[in-house]
């Protein structure tokens, strides 16, 4: 599988999968998504419905091995390395300039 290749994945298709593993941030918005070449790793981005705060959440196989508030940061995008060893994250402060985070 190789959608990160091919554009971005679409969140309609890959959310039930992303909701039903738990551990999620509540009262949040899907802001990106990305998954790697086999399709065992994902990363998510979600943003407060406040649009104050993100989360950024790494899946395997469905399991969440990590996650990471952005606390006052906006994010835009989310890409992830065809091996899922690597995260890419797009994000910005309001009324700073945009930001990228590796």
């Amino acid at each position: 599988n190789s959608l990160h290749r091919t554009g971005h994945p679409d969140p309609e298709e890959y959310s039930e999968y992303i909701f039903s593993s738990g551990e999620l941030p509540s009262d949040s918005y899907l802001r990106g998504l990305d998954v790697s070449n086999d399709g065992e790793y994902f990363a998510a981005g979600f943003i407060s419905r406040t649009y104050t705060n993100s989360t950024l959440v790494y899946f395997k196989e469905g399991s969440v091995l990590w996650s990471s508030k952005l606390q006052e940061y906006v994010i835009l995008d989310v890409r992830i390395s065809g091996d899922g060893n690597v995260v890419a994250v797009s994000a910005y402060k309001p009324g700073n300039e945009v930001v990228s985070s590796y």
